[in-house]
């Protein structure tokens, strides 16, 4: 992976697989076509494979370009997910303190600490 956009080019690439077009990604993206293929350009370039037959009518995948969609979804739903899930969160911290060494936050530390993040949750085990 050379390109530091190999992420973005990606959901460019199963935007224009999804689409069939480079023109209908470009409209769904709000970007021109020829950035579209610009971005196609990279990935390619960066893989080192062909990715898609171009013609004047229509897209169709290489076998790298049909594995690599079916990997990118994949990625792309993961990556979705996953930023789902941690935006979920708030700004609670959870501390389990167990060992003495943590009991000077049992004695006054603590309470110093919630007062900073006051959605923190104590656990002193």
């Amino acid at each position: 992976m050379k390109d530091p956009r190999f992420a973005e080019h990606l959901a460019v690439y199963v935007d224009v697989v999804r689409t069939g077009s480079f023109s209908a990604a470009s409209r769904r993206r709000a970007v021109t076509p020829s950035a579209i293929v610009r971005q196609i350009d990279a990935l390619e370039q960066d893989l080192g494979v062909s990715l898609l037959v171009r013609s004047t009518r229509a897209l169709a995948l290489t076998d790298a370009g049909s594995h690599l969609f079916d990997r990118a979804q994949r990625l792309l739903d993961d990556l979705a997910d996953t930023h789902a899930e941690v935006a979920a969160f708030d700004d609670a911290v959870t501390a389990r303190c167990g060992s003495p060494a943590f009991q000077p936050l049992e004695n006054g530390t603590w309470s110093r600490f919630s007062q900073r993040l006051p959605n923190s949750i104590r656990i002193f085990t």
